[in-house]
């Protein structure tokens, strides 16, 4: 039996013992052999009782962004972090952690991060998880669960043409490889600029909206979710100030009289 990775396909289904053609393969290809090769590493050194493969409760194994269409994903090729992209507070190694996005000049814009997490993949593989979603979706923000196309999914498509539909492809009952990505559309006017923050974290938010990726044979989770704060011009906020400087001065007036 023969597959044929086509061009532009993320990949196919690989059963054991395929014969595996590579034809005209999409740069992205590279990850399924790396995502399968590096599982068969960490199976044998968990036959061979090394500890010292072990990736820990979580692992970063894919990560991307799309700023207003020019998107960059690390398995893809991408160079990481763009600009305006602060991933100082991220983790690269569990992937946990935080990252903001700066974004100015008015008019529409779109801002998304993908991430690809394993849980326990050393213990039980990375196949073996589901997503959930808490919360009600704020206006403006768009997401998506689903198997990182290295299968069936349609994420990293969605992703790239900045469509996330709001599904979750891998619910309970349905586990197999998790990837989530949180996208924001909104609109900037003269001399504002944004910021969206993301969030990975292992202890779900206090409130709010957010996605989850679970481990059940683990029971381990990890929780995204993210913020936008839009931020008025310097001239604005000064007129802002102005008019409770006055609204202030008014009421003290009245005060004393």
């Amino acid at each position: 039996m023969t597959i044929r990775l086509e061009e532009g396909a993320r990949n196919k289904r690989i059963e054991p013992g395929t014969e595996i053609e590579l034809n005209d393969m999409h740069q992205s290809t590279s990850a399924v052999l790396m995502k399968l090769s590096r599982t068969l590493i960490l199976t044998a050194g968990l036959l061979a009782g090394s500890a010292a493969l072990s990736w820990g409760a979580s692992g970063l194994f894919d990560r991307g962004y799309n700023i207003d269409g020019v998107v960059n994903i690390a398995g893809d090729g991408g160079v990481l972090p763009p600009a305006g992209v602060d991933e100082s507070n991220l983790g690269l190694g569990k992937g946990v952690g935080t990252v903001q996005v700066t974004v100015a000049g008015a008019g529409a814009h779109y801002v998304a991060f993908f991430v690809d997490h394993e849980i326990d993949e050393l213990d039980n593989t990375f196949f073996n998880e589901f997503g959930s979603v808490s919360g009600v979706a704020p206006a403006g923000l768009s997401w998506e669960i689903d198997e990182p196309e290295f299968l069936f999914g349609d994420i990293v498509s969605n992703f790239t043409i900045a469509s996330l539909d709001n599904s979750n492809g891998v619910p309970a009952g349905m586990e197999d490889d998790v990837s989530m990505a949180i996208g924001w559309d909104f609109v900037l006017a003269e001399g504002e600029f944004a910021r969206v923050n993301f969030s990975v974290a292992e202890e779900a938010p206090a409130g709010g909206f957010y996605l989850q990726q679970t481990d059940p044979d683990s029971n381990m989770s990890i929780f995204f979710s993210s913020s936008l704060v839009i931020i008025p011009e310097p001239s604005s906020l000064a007129l802002v100030a102005v008019a409770l400087m006055g609204l202030f001065l008014s009421r003290r007036r009245r005060t004393r009289s």
